[in-house]
């Protein structure tokens, strides 16, 4: 709103039409501002329609995204003891096996995978252990030096949490049973606190 003042000091004020309004120019009649407004409102509505159909749609994505999923029937216990014996390799190589289908990489597939080579530079698949708690390593692996001197050093690590972004590890087939029973039908009782695994073991 601006202020003028008179030659007799009174004031005379002048009104500024509303910011996003269309102004009132010389000569233009009521009905031209009244068209013009009319239009402005159609486009706020318009954009907050489609903003409210925005919402609505992520809405209803993320709930059924939540939602389980109903188009597969669930598994039947009966299914599931079936799939072990029609699904199994149990036995698939020999009554003694212990490593799976690590039997699958044998000398000749080695050898055709050496043929595939144009580069010859290495891919590290290690991963270094993590000794610093941080965001995604909730709990490190616990390092320190033991000894350092002339004639060498040694060093001692722990990993309190095995499972973690912090470390890898393999798993051996003496990890897991069911039924009282490891890979290939092995007794779970062949692994011992006292001695470990006699079978299935890591180091196979």
């Amino acid at each position: 709103m601006n202020d003028r003042r008179t030659e007799a000091g009174n004031v005379r004020t002048r009104h500024e039409p509303a910011a996003g309004l269309p102004a009132r120019r010389a000569g233009q009649g009521s009905e031209q501002v009244l068209s013009q407004l009319t239009r402005r409102l159609i486009d706020v509505a318009s954009t907050v329609i489609a903003a409210v159909a925005l919402g609505s749609a992520v809405g209803f994505t993320q709930s059924a995204a939540l939602r389980p999923d109903t188009s597969r029937p669930v598994v039947t216990q009966a299914e599931f003891e079936r799939w072990q014996t029609e699904l199994s390799n149990w036995g698939r190589w020999g009554k003694e096996d212990e490593i799976g289908a690590l039997n699958l990489i044998t000398p000749a597939k080695r050898k055709q995978a050496l043929s595939l080579v144009k580069d010859g530079f290495t891919v590290s698949l290690a991963s270094d252990a993590a000794t610093k708690k941080d965001v995604d390593v909730p709990c490190p692996n616990e390092w320190a030096m033991v000894s350092a001197s002339d004639a060498g050093a040694t060093d001692r690590i722990a990993y309190p949490c095995i499972h973690g972004a912090g470390t890898t590890h393999l798993d051996a087939f003496g990890h897991i049973a069911f039924n009282g029973r490891m890979w290939n039908g092995y007794p779970m009782s062949l692994v011992t606190k006292e001695s470990g695994a006699s079978k299935n073991s890591i180091l196979r």
